[in-house]
């Protein structure tokens, strides 16, 4: 967490972790009391916004509120069977305190980031799965006696439903969408921003339809749409159009050398298009070796460039000292450039993490 100057001299992070988790048996004779924590649940999850004159102020759109209620529906559905219905909830606190010696301030952040998830099997090759999550944030910051400023956030991490079959699969909803292999220099890096230093690896989910299809050999397809919203996802450079649908889909084969995969996307711009182009592969052998591309053409009068490019060459391996020391290297090259033909190089990175 970056502290814009302050010094941090305390950092304390709180986990409940999965254990605990609950178990919910979906019988009539608990019926009533499944019902009330439900009704508990919608009022929690309603989003709030600090208004500093009127206090707090609780604000719903119909999409959260048809997610909510389709949330709903699973667990009324799971009595009406008289399924076995497996929930686990997930409860994170986190709080920093920065003291800023040169300002002569003190800054307090707490956040709250609670999971909910459930499954059940209402036939043996049929499961469904559905998970919410939130990040709810206060700060505090003191400066002089009579200064105190005071900030509360919210917003939604995660809200999907999940369907799937034994070699398929649809997930809708707010949800993370990653591609590649890279970890740090991502050409693929189309809808995620996951930070390398984070081992959770949390990022902010986009809002997509995903469909997956498993063949027996392994090779699978996926087929996306993704709602466009007014802010900048992944490495775009430009937002997409507010309130339009982006699409795009991926196809990985299996093959002697490892695994091979190419992806499309496109989406709108609020002055024309973005067309998206991916390819990757990766190689497990003595040594770990992967390759990454992704290619853009813009339809558009804005970006300073019609065509930009990046690729990335990366590879890791692990000596044999004590229990193990691991280094990883990737190397990226952009272009950029009016045609394919003219395109030229524009940075060359390096990275290593061992």
């Amino acid at each position: 967490m970056q502290s814009s100057g302050l010094h941090p001299f305390l950092y304390q992070k709180k986990s409940l972790g999965k254990n605990s988790g609950f178990r919910i048996l979906a019988q009539k004779d608990n019926e009533a009391r499944l019902c009330k924590h439900m009704s508990i649940y919608t009022q929690t999850f309603a989003p709030q916004t600090l208004d500093q004159q009127n206090g707090y102020k609780i604000t719903r759109t119909a999409g959260k509120r048809l997610f909510l209620t389709a949330l709903l529906s699973v667990f009324s559905i799971s009595i009406v069977l008289g399924s076995e219905l497996d929930a686990s909830f997930d409860n994170n606190f986190y709080s920093l305190i920065n003291h800023n010696f040169a300002q002569d301030s003190l800054r307090v952040i707490g956040s709250w980031q609670p999971t909910f998830s459930a499954s059940y099997k209402p036939k043996q090759e049929i499961e469904l799965q559905t998970e919410y999550s939130f990040v709810a944030q206060t700060k505090f910051i003191w400066g002089d006696i009579n200064e105190i400023e005071r900030s509360f956030s919210f917003k939604h991490y995660r809200y999907w439903l999940f369907a799937g079959l034994p070699q398929s699969s649809v997930r809708l909803g707010l949800q993370r969408l990653s591609l590649g292999s890279a970890q740090i220099l991502r050409p693929l890096q189309w809808f995620d921003r996951i930070d390398p230093l984070d081992k959770s690896e949390e990022t902010e989910g986009v809002k997509a339809a995903l469909f997956k299809h498993n063949w027996l050999n392994n090779s699978n397809l996926w087929v996306w749409t993704v709602w466009g919203e007014d802010r900048v996802k992944g490495n775009e450079l430009f937002a997409s159009r507010d309130n339009s649908l982006e699409f795009g889909g991926r196809y990985q084969l299996p093959n002697p050398l490892g695994e091979t995969a190419i992806s499309y996307h496109q989406r709108e711009l609020p002055l024309g298009k973005e067309f998206r182009l991916g390819l990757d592969h990766r190689y497990d052998g003595a040594i770990g070796a992967w390759i990454e591309a992704s290619g853009s053409k813009f339809d558009s009068s804005i970006p300073p460039a019609a065509y930009s490019s990046g690729a990335t060459i990366c590879w890791d391996f692990t000596l044999g000292i004590a229990n193990g020391l691991a280094f990883t290297n990737e190397n990226m090259l952009t272009n950029s450039g009016n045609t394919i033909s003219t395109l030229q190089p524009d940075n060359v990175t390096s990275a290593l993490i061992a």
